[in-house]
């Protein structure tokens, strides 16, 4: 995670939401939808950089970095993030329940498969 952590972030250690959408090959408002964060989070200055949007941006980033390790390309851990249904939470993906507030059930998870866990 440090490496795309460093990958991502501005020269004053901000996660970029720009750049996470070039590393992801998508739009940059895939990446404000993604982290939640309101539809107009690059246009009013400094909106992505609050405390709460940098939170927001740094689990997701968290969590796509865990994914990748089980994926060919980063482009493909961001699709599965988004897309795939998760049985162990009622076929919801990963990002529907980070939305949701449950970003730590999500890393509990991801933590119990990583130590040989069931899904």
């Amino acid at each position: 995670m440090a490496d795309l952590l460093q990958q991502l972030s501005t020269d004053d250690e901000f996660i970029s939401p720009r750049a996470m959408a070039n590393v992801f090959d998508v739009r940059t408002d895939d990446i404000v939808d993604l982290a939640g964060l309101p539809a107009d989070a690059l246009s009013k200055h400094g909106l992505w950089r609050a405390e709460a949007s940098q939170e927001r941006l740094r689990v997701a980033l968290l969590i796509l970095d865990r994914v990748s390790a089980r994926s060919r390309t980063l482009p493909e851990a961001y699709a599965w993030y988004r897309s795939e249904p998760v049985p162990s939470f009622g076929g919801v993906p990963f990002e529907q329940l980070v939305k949701q507030g449950h970003a730590d059930r999500v890393l509990a998870y991801l933590d119990r498969i990583e130590h040989g866990g069931y899904a």
